[in-house]
């Protein structure tokens, strides 16, 4: 629940007024606004704290109603802030705001939340979200995708904040909870690598666009929702492949039951080495046939920035951002003083190390040197004779601390009971013209989508003519105008005057320079005979 909302809001550093940084006073003009940068919805301090201040935790079963999307709006614009001032290099007074209000452990709960929704609640409503009336399928299909993104929303705020040691020693007894779900969401990778391969929401290029917006057209409701749920899990996952490593490169600052966590129980060495070797972040897929009807070539593709992207056979040694983040994950792992104090190398934990061997070549410590440390210590592990794993069950702990925001959660709920009671009052109610919907359109795409004023509802999108605007803008496309051919040179012992005009120019010879003019005479230079004496200085005959 939101704490502090009757008293007076701690006063920080931050919160002094934005005209003097530093003890400069500032004069601001119309170029130095706020929302100049980062997006269209940055915040002020002060919105900031107030924000901040004012997230609650909810039920399970109030998942989806108008105060949770509330919340919901307000986490995305505080997610759009805190990475605009990541950015720009500003202050990042979001995760001071966190850390003021105490705040960063109800950020876990709403995670650990949104995802038992998802899995508990989500298949038993799935069934009515994607329901026969066209109308109520669209509002309740936008309602519920707003939902699921939720979960995105708070690992990607988690894995901006989380970048600092400070904040994730904040976190407390939360890091066990933040710890088990990283797990899962690696766990969910291996597991399900290969249809994640498949979610991609981008046009084949085999598919004309009149094609692909025909295929858009014709999904089903369901069919929709589930690509969508199917993508927004997939960024969730590879999401977490970063928060590990920052996680892990600050371990220091968690926990004891955390780092055990880390250590023994879900053993993240043994899930981040599979990442390296088969990474879910790149992909094979045939291109488009010849013109003779041939096959079409395999074209390796790799995910970046939410997008995929063709790469050169050439190229793919490049590393990209997701993968450093795994190989940053697995340097601290093996080089943290924190984990090697408590990390006991087997023969299984050894040979798993030894297969990311392999990959560490020149190559790639040509685009992360610091990479150098790990692999003398591969090498140096490599000829250590390492014990068999059965003699080492005696280190393992028999107790260990419960985490407390999913066990809170879940003890005694009753899924089909929240189920029928959100249908009740949730989504049976589901309508686009709600206020809240209105204002995530405003959040997610800006003013502009509303038009002028902000009060027309945004139009929907036709397909039709929007696949006969491709295709007569492909057809009609004019071809530009060829370049003027250049003018014939002159013949040889020809005069400059009598040189061609070129058709587009005005004159073909440039005017002649001015005449010179002569340099003035210098001043006449005055003779004497002797030169006058000094005024204080006499002189005698001789």
């Amino acid at each position: 629940m939101a704490s502090g909302a009757g008293g007076d809001r701690p006063k920080s550093d931050w919160s002094a007024p934005a005209e003097r940084l530093g003890g400069l006073a500032v004069e601001r003009t119309a170029d130095d606004d706020d929302r100049g940068f980062g997006g269209a919805h940055c915040l002020t301090v002060d919105e900031t704290e107030r924000l901040v201040e004012g997230l609650e935790e909810f039920a399970l079963e109030d998942v989806g109603s108008k105060k949770w999307m509330k919340q919901h709006a307000n986490l995305e614009k505080l997610n759009q802030q805190a990475h605009a001032s990541a950015r720009d290099k500003h202050d990042e007074f979001v995760l001071e705001a966190f850390l003021t209000f105490d705040k960063l452990g109800a950020l876990v709960y709403d995670l650990i939340l949104v995802e038992t929704w998802r899995e508990r609640v989500y298949p038993l409503l799935e069934d009515l979200i994607c329901g026969a009336e066209e109308e109520a399928n669209r509002s309740r299909s936008m309602r519920c995708y707003f939902v699921l993104y939720h979960e995105a929303t708070v690992v990607n705020l988690l894995e901006c904040l989380c970048y600092h040691a400070h904040a994730v020693g904040a976190i407390k007894d939360a890091s066990l909870d933040l710890t088990d779900y990283c797990a899962r969401r690696l766990a969910a990778l291996h597991s399900r690598c290969s249809r994640f391969r498949e979610a991609t929401p981008a046009r084949d290029p085999t598919e004309t666009p009149a094609e692909y917006a025909t295929k858009l057209k014709n999904r089903t409701a369901r069919e929709e929702l589930a690509e969508q749920a199917l993508q927004i899990e997939f960024t969730v996952s590879v999401g977490c492949v970063a928060l590990v490593r920052m996680v892990v490169e600050h371990v220091g600052e968690l926990t004891v039951s955390a780092v055990s966590r880390i250590v023994d129980k879900h053993d993240f060495l043994l899930s981040v080495v599979p990442l390296i070797e088969h990474p879910p972040w790149t992909r094979a897929r045939i291109g488009p046939p010849g013109e003779d009807g041939s096959k079409g070539k395999r074209v390796w593709q790799k995910l970046n920035n939410g997008d995929w992207r063709d790469v050169p056979h050439d190229r793919l040694l490049d590393v990209t951002k997701l993968e450093a983040q795994a190989w940053f994950a697995l340097y601290w792992l093996t080089m943290h003083p924190e984990v090697r104090k408590r990390y006991g190398f087997d023969a299984y934990r050894k040979q798993t190390l030894m297969r990311a061997r392999r990959f560490v070549n020149d190559v790639l410590l040509d685009q992360i040197p610091v990479l150098a440390e790990m692999q003398r210590f591969m090498d140096e592990l490599s000829i250590v004779q390492a014990p068999e794993p059965t003699a080492m069950s005696d280190r393992q702990c028999l107790m260990q601390q419960v985490a407390a925001f999913q066990e809170c959660i879940t003890r005694g709920a009753d899924y089909a009971a929240i189920a029928k009671r959100q249908i009740d009052e949730i989504w049976t109610a589901a309508s686009m013209h709600d206020d809240d919907l209105k204002a995530l359109v405003d959040v997610y795409a800006g003013d502009d989508v509303l038009g002028a004023d902000g009060d027309d509802a945004p139009g929907t999108l036709d397909l039709d003519k929007l696949s006969a605007e491709l295709e007569t803008e492909k057809e009609n496309k004019p071809t530009p105008p060829p370049p003027p051919p250049p003018p014939p040179r002159p013949p040889l012992g020809q005069s400059r005057d009598q040189w061609p005009v070129w058709p587009h120019l005005k004159h073909s010879v440039p005017p002649p320079p001015p005449p010179r003019l002569a340099p003035p005479p210098p001043p006449p230079i005055e003779l004497y005979e002797d030169p006058p004496p000094p005024p204080n200085e006499l002189r005698f005959a001789p």
